[in-house]
């Protein structure tokens, strides 16, 4: 007698393929929980409580990044005229000065450069270059006597007084009186501070 398989019954069949396929022979879909190798979560015999946590809300300012670049880097990414404590920005911009030739006017630049030298007789005088608040150079002469008085303090923005002068059909101012201009402070180093507030948190 042959060892001869037996045909299965369709109904084992067709259960099968309804299985596999993710869905009861009724249309329903198969709960994964009832899959082999899975099982429910376990529970806990005790309910815990979740803390619920509130951050504190942080006091940030545009200065301060400006004051990080100027420490990493060296120089703001931002225009220095935003570092001022004033609005003003000067009488007149340096595209203006040739038709201002022979006038007094005041100017607020940065400066760029300095150029040292003497005189005929040995008094020392200076030729600076400066950066309007649109970015165009402008150039000043500081004559001995102008330069005893309002010497440079370093670079930084500086609002200058003079007449224009005209060389070569290049203008420039002859500076009177000069003054460095202040900055606005880093707000993390301002010694006063709110009450009831931190640098960083609102309390």
């Amino acid at each position: 007698m042959r060892n001869e398989k037996l045909p299965r019954p369709k109904a084992v069949i067709a259960g099968r393929v309804h299985v596999a396929s993710g869905f009861l022979s009724k249309g329903t879909r198969l709960n994964p929980s009832s899959c082999v190798g899975r099982s429910k979560p376990e529970r806990s015999l005790f309910a815990v409580a979740t803390k619920q946590y509130q951050l504190p809300h942080l006091i940030h300012e545009p200065l301060e990044d400006t004051y990080d670049e100027i420490e990493l880097l060296g120089f703001p990414l931002c225009s220095p005229f935003d570092l001022l404590k004033t609005s003003h920005r000067g009488d007149i911009k340096a595209q203006e000065l040739m038709n201002q030739v022979g006038k007094t006017v005041r100017m607020v630049g940065y400066l760029v450069s300095i150029k040292y030298i003497r005189t005929v007789k040995g008094d020392q005088m200076h030729f600076a270059n400066f950066l309007d608040v649109d970015g165009d150079f402008f150039d000043t002469t500081h004559f001995p006597q102008s330069l005893q008085q309002y010497p440079f303090r370093g670079y930084g923005l500086y609002a200058v007084k003079g007449k224009i002068v005209e060389e070569f059909g290049h203008p420039s101012i002859e500076v009177d009186k000069m003054v460095k201009l202040p900055l606005r402070p880093d707000p993390r180093l301002e010694e006063e501070l709110k009450p009831g507030r931190l640098r960083g948190v609102d309390v």
